[in-house]
């Protein structure tokens, strides 16, 4: 029964139901981080990137089964692993003035107001079904699994 859950719009489901909302965004978020760490995700050239996510319609069409159809809220699921800071777009990972681990306190009026309209449900960052940008997202978990077998190899 995980599957069809996984492939539907479960982003209804942030309010109706926050134990299934939460159990399907985990499970797109380990299922993208394993196969990134595995260099499975779908990247330009033959380059294997293992600590990177690229999202583009091509990963939607990687995804995409002929029981399942597209994962209709993969782009949600995305949204939620960058707001949890699990994933971090690209270049604000390089041009990070200061550890990706300090939190600023100050709160950001318009993060406010969309973290406020979200909650309503009515603004969802990526609301058209089966959309997804092309977005390149750091992976937080495998940048450090990096840095663990490189402290312990060193």
């Amino acid at each position: 029964a995980r599957l069809p859950s996984l492939y539907s719009d479960f982003s209804l489901q942030r309010s109706s139901n926050p134990d299934g909302f939460a159990a399907n965004v985990s499970a797109w978020e380990n299922a993208l981080r394993k196969a990134a760490q595995a260099g499975l995700i779908p990247s330009p050239g033959n380059s294997h990137d293992t600590l990177s996510l690229r999202t583009s319609e091509e990963l939607l069409q990687a995804l995409t089964t002929k029981q399942w159809g597209r994962p209709l809220a993969l782009g949600t699921a995305v949204d939620e692993a960058v707001s949890k800071r699990h994933m971090i777009p690209f270049q604000e990972f390089l041009d990070a003035p200061t550890s990706i681990y300090s939190r600023s306190w100050a709160i950001k009026p318009w993060w406010l107001i969309s973290w406020g309209l979200q909650q309503l449900g009515l603004f969802e960052k990526h609301a058209a079904l089966g959309k997804l940008p092309t977005a390149r997202y750091v992976v937080v978990a495998n940048v450090e699994v990096r840095r663990e077998r490189n402290l312990i190899y060193d």
